[in-house]
């Protein structure tokens, strides 16, 4: 996957895994020749690193400003998903950027070109999602609905069988996840394909990072259109109660939780929700 795989190489794909994940596996999915082009979102002080690992691989590389791309801050804007102030906002344009790889600077001039004036289904094409999640997410786009919460609730509610799900699709349990799109439903046949030749890639890389990324998407996950809690414990039961320490929460702050069949209680408050099993 990488042809100098450097000390300095293998601390930067470290930490990634730990810190930024996503970005992690958008690099790995390149590198290894799985997709023909790759976009990462990354702080201006990881550039110099990346770089390098992208130069020794024979891969080329340029990178845009957020600030100058229309998709910058379609999420950050979503309902508490990073609950960014204004302060955030300005802070990102500055600091962070688009990172493209591609061993064809053409595909990466179109990419730009796409991501400037966000035409989702043709940027969704070129990196490699399945039509029927980008046919999905733009939809979800049009209503409005954007944000992480309620694109994973679009998820669970277009999915079959929604006893227990496999464990490739639960997307985004502890920053982790192995498809690099929103899944129109958490059995999507193509997007755990997609899943599958990922864990591969992560398992070509470390297999402490592979025991791991398993370890993680086969934890529980309760999710409405408002918050999303992430659970330490593998077998949470209904009828049982978990505090702070044992529960990750995004988009609100829960100190206790009550599982029930069809929510939780949060703080003595009932909130209705689906609770997503992985196996």
């Amino acid at each position: 996957m990488l042809k100098n795989n450097t000390n300095e190489s293998k601390r930067t794909l470290s930490y990634l895994f730990h810190n930024d994940y996503f970005n992690f596996l958008s690099l790995i999915t390149v590198l290894s020749g799985e997709r023909p082009i790759g976009r990462l979102v990354i702080s201006k002080n990881l550039i110099s690193k990346i770089a390098s690992i992208v130069s020794n691989a024979g891969y080329r590389a340029k990178y845009v400003p957020r600030s100058m791309l229309s998709e910058s801050f379609l999420f950050e804007g979503g309902k508490n998903k990073w609950k960014c102030t204004k302060d955030d906002i300005i802070h990102l344009k500055k600091n962070n950027i688009y990172f493209y790889i591609s061993k064809q600077n053409s595909l990466i001039d179109k990419l730009i070109k796409y991501d400037k004036v966000l035409n989702i289904k043709k940027i969704g094409k070129m990196l490699h999602y399945p039509t029927c999640c980008i046919n999905k997410f733009n939809k979800n786009v049009e209503h409005n609905c954007y944000s992480e919460q309620e694109l994973l609730v679009s998820a669970y509610d277009y999915s079959k069988n929604k006893m227990q799900f496999p464990f490739y699709l639960n997307y985004g349990t502890f920053g982790k996840t192995l498809i690099l799109h929103y899944p129109c439903a958490y059995n999507c046949k193509k997007s755990i394909d997609l899943a599958k030749i990922n864990l591969s890639l992560v398992k070509k890389v470390s297999f402490e990072f592979y025991k791991k990324i398993i370890s993680y998407l086969k934890k529980p996950v309760f999710i409405n259109e408002n918050a999303i809690v992430y659970f330490k414990d593998s077998g949470i039961s209904i009828g049982k109660k978990y505090n702070s320490k044992e529960f990750i929460v995004k988009g609100r702050d829960y100190k206790n939780i009550e599982i029930f069949e069809k929510g939780i209680k949060a703080d003595n408050v009932f909130i209705e929700g689906r609770i997503c099993y992985f196996k």
